[in-house]
């Protein structure tokens, strides 16, 4: 099976499609979005971009390091002209919100919730995340459907998770996780800023022109 295959097997599979901060911000995920848009299109599938995930990406983007912000206005930009293909659970945020921002108990805790009634498919970059996000599946009390977890390679393709891959030669008392680190850099995150932003009224404007103006002046007129 290449690339391509196991990627529409994965999404045809996943009822719920869930991105994380991590990935959104990796190198490869525009790549990816590129790549597989049509086939997301043609089957009615949408990238869900939970509200703590977003505003972890508002802190991103008002920091006083160039680099997370080029980062993360890249990811708003990717989001405005892919609007089609992504879900953006969308409000305006609090400065109390975005200061305290972390996203992966709230992933954790949403992937559980809607884990009896939906096949999930989480993209995420974060390591430590996706192996808490696998063992969702090994839980003995709160039985459910499959979470699936993925990466997306500097390459644009989507990826298994180590934590999810079977290892079938070494016996369970001395199996060690090897972990393939996705090839991104790793983007932390800081305090150092509050502000408030529409998704909704920024992605119903957008335009080929017009999102780039509506970006620049998001950036400008970033804090409230």
């Amino acid at each position: 099976m290449n690339n391509i295959q196991y990627t529409e097997k994965i999404i045809d599979s996943a009822e719920r499609i869930v991105v994380d901060t991590s990935t959104l911000m990796a190198r490869g995920f525009r790549q990816f979005v590129e790549n597989n848009k049509d086939y997301f299109l043609t089957n009615n599938k949408k990238i869900i971009v939970p509200k703590a995930v977003y505003t972890e990406l508002a802190r991103h983007l008002g920091s006083s390091i160039p680099e997370k912000s080029s980062y993360a206005m890249k990811s708003v930009e990717l989001l405005l002209t892919n609007i089609n293909i992504f879900q953006v659970e969308n409000c305006i945020l609090s400065d109390e919100e975005v200061a305290h921002a972390f996203a992966d108990n709230q992933l954790l805790s949403e992937l559980m919730s809607y884990k009896s009634d939906y096949i999930q498919l989480l993209l995420t970059n974060d390591r430590k995340l996706g192996c808490d996000a696998f063992e969702l599946n090994q839980q003995k009390s709160c039985k459910g459907r499959k979470v699936f977890v993925c990466f997306i390679n500097e390459f644009g393709e989507l990826q298994c998770c180590d934590c999810a891959r079977p290892n079938i030669e070494k016996p369970k008392e001395i199996i060690t996780k090897t972990v393939v680190e996705p090839s991104i850099k790793t983007i932390k995150m800081d305090d150092d800023t509050n502000w408030c932003f529409d998704w909704e009224s920024g992605a119903i404007g957008a335009s080929c022109v017009g999102i780039m103006i509506g970006l620049f002046k998001c950036y400008k007129k970033i804090f409230c």
